[in-house]
């Protein structure tokens, strides 16, 4: 365990599977310190179990110098394809999770940002700082901007991510989504079937198996999500305890003899987050579009304020976002050998192809 005093706080690194991890991660998450159930220590726990998925994850852990824990941040620092040893937020990449900030009360959670960002960028040890997913306007993005800079290391530019969402108040999105939703309904109706939403503990599981089966039979290795064995008992144990937290649902269309779509939803806050859908080709009318208006009208009519499609570039979220919250990905590369490799390299590649573009303009004059 690394432990270090920066800015009147204690940091200590520490293993995920440490003991006293999940009391002092569920006080802080009972005291408004999660604001995205990327966050919840239900999901981080079911990222901990799995030997594969949490072999490079830290966690580090920030405390009052009495010894109360005011703020954890977890952390993956593991070498990259490239042999670059890369430091980001757990399960950030391949996983999804977005929103991203340091887990932490809202009084302090931008005394914890600063304390943990001054530990990544000048205790742990790493070639490039990678932090894709952090909430922009977040305490912990501003105190990484602060700290990931020159001469400490050599910042790249900023990459703003923007997150489309929808808000469920508006009478307007509620009468699109009716329309939108409302052959398919009826195709599936006419088919002896309907739209059910799955928030049993007990019965998320399966479904989410099914939903897992047709995701990578449409998408096969252009799906990276549920594309392990690993992958797949992560999110079948995360979303039965999130469930069981009333913070996860499988929202399912079906016709009398089959599901013919699935959509994985989580819960947080006032928010719902559309984590990850999938429909059986050739069978009804439009029913990946038909199950999703169909989750978020019932979303819309239990309270929920905001539908948040998280990060992706699919065109269809453009047709019914009404706003967005973005994220920003903040990178950065200390001034080691093996990052100067790397940062030599893409200059190379980006000469090379400028030069290319040039020959290839000679020759069309």
């Amino acid at each position: 365990m690394l432990e270090r005093t920066t800015g009147g706080l204690v940091v200590r690194a520490v293993d995920p599977a440490t003991p006293s991890l999940a009391s002092e991660w569920r006080r802080l998450q009972e005291r408004g310190g999660v604001d995205t159930p990327f966050l919840t220590w239900e999901w981080f726990s079911a990222l901990a179990e799995s030997p594969t998925l949490a072999r490079h994850c830290v966690v580090l852990v920030v405390d009052r110098p009495g010894g109360q824990t005011v703020g954890v941040l977890p952390l993956e620092v593991a070498p990259d394809p490239t042999g670059l040893r890369v430091v980001r937020c757990a399960a950030a990449g391949d996983l999804g999770a977005d929103h991203l900030d340091v887990v932490a009360a809202p009084r302090d959670r931008e005394e914890v940002a600063a304390a943990a960002a001054r530990y990544v960028a000048r205790v742990l040890r790493w070639d490039m700082a990678d932090f894709e997913g952090l909430l922009q306007d977040g305490a912990l993005a501003r105190a990484l901007t602060r700290e990931l800079r020159w001469p400490r290391c050599l910042p790249l530019r900023p990459q703003v991510e923007p997150v489309a969402v929808m808000d469920l108040r508006s009478e307007e999105v509620r009468q699109r989504l009716v329309r939108r939703g409302a052959r398919g309904l009826k195709w599936v109706q006419r088919a002896g079937g309907g739209y059910s939403s799955v928030t049993d503990p007990a019965e998320v599981g399966p479904a989410l198996e099914t939903l897992m089966d047709l995701h990578n039979d449409r998408f096969g290795e252009r799906s990276v999500v549920f594309s392990t064995p690993e992958r797949r008992t992560f999110h079948l144990t995360v979303a039965t305890r999130l469930a069981a937290a009333g913070m996860a649902r499988v929202n399912r269309l079906s016709t009398a003899d089959q599901d013919i779509a699935f959509e994985y939803v989580l819960l947080h806050g006032d928010r719902a987050y559309a984590y990850q859908s999938a429909f059986r080709p050739g069978v009804g009318h439009s029913p990946g579009r038909t199950v999703m208006c169909q989750g978020v009208l019932g979303l819309a009519g239990e309270g929920w304020v905001e539908y948040d499609f998280l990060r992706g570039e699919e065109d269809y979220k453009a047709d019914y976002a009404t706003g967005t919250r973005p994220d920003v990905r903040l990178r950065a590369l200390r001034p080691t050998p093996r990052a100067a490799g790397w940062l030599a390299g893409r200059l190379r590649r980006r000469v090379a192809g400028a030069l290319d573009r040039r020959r290839s303009g000679d020759a069309g004059d």
